[in-house]
């Protein structure tokens, strides 16, 4: 019988992996990279060896973390409202934006972000294909700024104006629906 405090162990390879992914990507959101790898092995409810097995060293596991995160979210980035969607989704999937800003903080050990590829594939999805709106990149950028950034400061924002936490759904969706406007095609004019 496992007490309160203990996590049940995963049995099955993809059991430990999910586990393993589960409990490092809760660490690297709150303590970034110099994460423990006891401490995830005990939130995963694994011993360390078992992180090493599947995962080799440290850098690996955050490859894994990014990968696994990213290809989860990248299925329904292509789609219609991919932006809105993103946003309301970084509302609730906190983690893996917090771990975006510590990593964006940290050099990997060659001195590069671990990050330097992984997000690329997201924004080619939201991008799609070249546009001729000179302004189209732009306003993207604005609206990944605001994606990534909201799940870090949206406390502070709410606060500072004077938004209370009831309401915080409500603004999130005008958000969402300001941030789907400003990256809609423009329309053409007409003639």
């Amino acid at each position: 019988m496992h007490s309160k405090s203990e996590p049940e162990r995963p049995t099955g390879r993809d059991a430990v992996r999910r586990s393993i992914l589960r409990a490092a990507r809760h660490h690297f959101a709150r303590e970034g990279p110099r994460a423990s790898l006891r401490d995830i092995a005990a939130t995963a409810g694994v011993n360390a060896g078992l992180i090493h097995r599947h995962f080799g060293r440290k850098e690996q596991l955050i490859d894994e973390v990014i990968e696994d995160t990213l290809e989860s979210s990248t299925r329904h980035v292509a789609a219609d409202g991919a932006v809105r969607s993103m946003f309301l989704d970084s509302t609730t999937q906190t983690d893996f934006v917090r771990m975006i800003a510590w990593m964006a903080l940290e050099s990997g050990p060659e001195g590069a972000s671990p990050l330097t590829s992984a997000p690329h594939r997201t924004i080619a999805a939201v991008r799609g294909a070249p546009s001729p709106e000179p302004d189209r990149d732009a306003r993207l950028m604005i609206a990944l700024t605001v994606i990534y950034g909201w799940s870090v400061f949206s406390r502070e924002m709410l606060s500072a104006f004077d938004v209370e936490e009831e309401r915080r759904d409500e603004f999130e969706h005008r958000i969402a629906d300001l941030l789907a406007a400003l990256t809609a095609p423009e329309k053409e004019a007409n003639p």
